[in-house]
């Protein structure tokens, strides 16, 4: 019973405490107001794994700066998966992550969860 009443206190702690504008302020966004490839200076293109297939053998190969794979239009970020051979692979598509230049991430950041909002760094991500 004391660890629930833990977590509900904590819980209620969180959500009664932090206000929408009291402790967070915004550190990047995209609105997608341009049509074409995603804006190098808000995008990176995340391609490092094709070389040892992510860990999992993806049967996709992951493109940069290719349009068919990721454009944006009507405001939105468009990603395709493809059939279209590249690197040994039968498929394409694109993995896109926050820029480095904006966030100060990158594709390799053991804490890329944390360099997305505003926080101090915590456990590792994955």
């Amino acid at each position: 019973m004391k660890p629930i009443c833990l977590f509900v206190a904590i819980v209620a702690c969180v959500f009664f405490s932090c206000k929408p504008g009291d402790h967070w302020k915004l550190a990047w966004s995209d609105e997608f107001e341009y049509n074409g490839l995603p804006d190098v200076t808000k995008w990176s293109y995340d391609t490092l794994g094709n070389e040892w297939g992510w860990g999992n053998n993806e049967a996709q190969f992951y493109t940069a700066g290719k349009l068919q794979n990721a454009f944006v239009s009507d405001g939105t970020l468009k990603i395709s998966a493809l059939i279209d051979s590249a690197g040994g692979k039968r498929y394409t598509s694109a993995r896109l992550v926050p820029g480095e230049k904006v966030t100060g991430c990158s594709a390799n950041s053991k804490y890329v969860q944390n360099c997305r909002r505003e926080k101090e760094p915590g456990p590792p991500y994955g």
